[in-house]
């Protein structure tokens, strides 16, 4: 039973409208026309062909029969743009199909009362493959074999970009350094050993699980988490308020905005903070001396001089009215780091760190 994404569905809305204007009744999705033309524009992306003629020279009417479809008549149309599988990519495929006078004849065609719409990101940009049928009397004595599941996409052996459907997805990328956009709470992205440097982009919580992935970046502005997984990661936040947490592997931790908990996990982690204003209300929650460390060489140490200055770390000294001073102090169960840019005296940020912890310069980078 195949599912249409949700941008499938839009693109039938546009092209039931385009119906309406010349008086064709609107078309339904059908199962096995899914399935055909998912599975013809995914090969189009693997393969970077553009062409009816599909997988083992086959036409679009014996793709329709192998997945089951029973026609009495039968079109397609094929179609690719540049661009992320968006809403606006979408509305340029179908204004292309409008343009052309043959694919125009299939979106009208009144004979037709069903479609298979298939949207796949290959190498060439985003493809789109419809396939419009006219069932046949055992065809239409099917039982409704249209799901309302999971959507999956797939990548192809390239750099690909995989955009989740506002739905519930599975995105496999395969080969290749490929970039994941995550935007459900149930999305899954799956990985295996050995298949690139992959990344995943999210506006959700999201964590890397148990797959072969290596970065995070949350995006937008929500308050929510990320977790890495047994490799190297690298974890950034959003503007909001994050909770990073990375594990065994050699991590590395950038809250970004907001005010974010970082816990680092077992390995030799690194704290990324880039500005005073990203810095100041962070915690970091299991900081290890001599093996995690606090990056804040993007951090101008002296905001009245020309250049990127570093610190100067003074330990637990009061500051002494001189710009680009870092001191690190305890007071109860936190130990606070601080650091003067402007050399009035006073803190221009403050990150807290879980426990008395006896810093020392070696555990910067300045």
């Amino acid at each position: 039973m195949y599912t249409p994404t949700k941008l499938e569905i839009y693109f039938l809305k546009l092209v039931n409208e385009t119906r309406a204007k010349v008086g064709a009744k609107p078309l339904s999705f059908d199962g096995e026309l899914l399935e055909s033309s998912d599975a013809h524009s995914l090969w189009m992306g693997k393969t970077n062909i553009f062409s009816h003629t599909g997988e083992g020279g086959s036409t679009a009417g014996a793709r329709m029969t192998s997945a089951g479809y029973e026609w009495q008549a039968w079109g397609e149309n094929i179609a690719w743009r540049y661009g992320p599988l968006t809403e606006e990519t979408i509305r340029g495929l179908h204004d292309q199909f409008v343009n052309s006078p043959g694919h125009y004849a299939n979106l009208i065609n009144g004979t037709f009362q069903e479609i298979g719409i298939g949207l796949q990101v290959g190498k060439g940009g985003v493809y789109v493959t419809q396939n419009f049928g006219s069932p046949n009397a055992n065809e239409r004595a099917e039982p409704n074999d249209v799901g309302t599941g999971r959507a999956t996409t797939r990548g192809t052996s390239g750099k690909d970009m995989l955009y989740g459907s506002n739905e519930a997805d599975d995105m496999y990328g395969g080969l290749g350094h490929d970039t994941y956009y995550v935007d459900h709470k149930n999305d899954r992205v799956f990985e295996q050993v050995g298949q690139g440097t992959d990344k995943v982009i999210s506006s959700v919580t999201f964590s890397l699980g148990g797959q072969d992935l290596e970065n995070l970046t949350l995006w937008g502005m929500g308050n929510i988490s990320g977790t890495g997984n047994s490799l190297n990661n690298s974890i950034a936040g959003n503007s909001g308020r994050n909770t990073l947490k990375g594990s065994s592997g050699k991590d590395t931790l950038n809250g970004n905005g907001g005010k974010d908990v970082l816990w680092g996990g077992t390995g030799k982690d690194t704290f990324v903070f880039d500005t005073s204003a990203e810095a100041d209300g962070d915690t970091i929650r299991d900081f290890t001396r001599g093996a995690d460390r606090i990056n804040l060489k993007n951090i101008d140490a002296n905001a009245g001089q020309a250049g990127n200055q570093a610190f100067k770390f003074i330990s637990e000294k009061d500051f002494h009215n001189v710009a680009g001073e870092l001191r690190a102090f305890k007071s109860g169960a936190t130990t606070y780091i601080t650091g003067d840019t402007n050399g009035d005296g006073i803190a221009d940020f403050t990150i807290m760190v879980s426990g008395l912890k006896a810093f020392a310069s070696s555990d910067f980078i300045l």
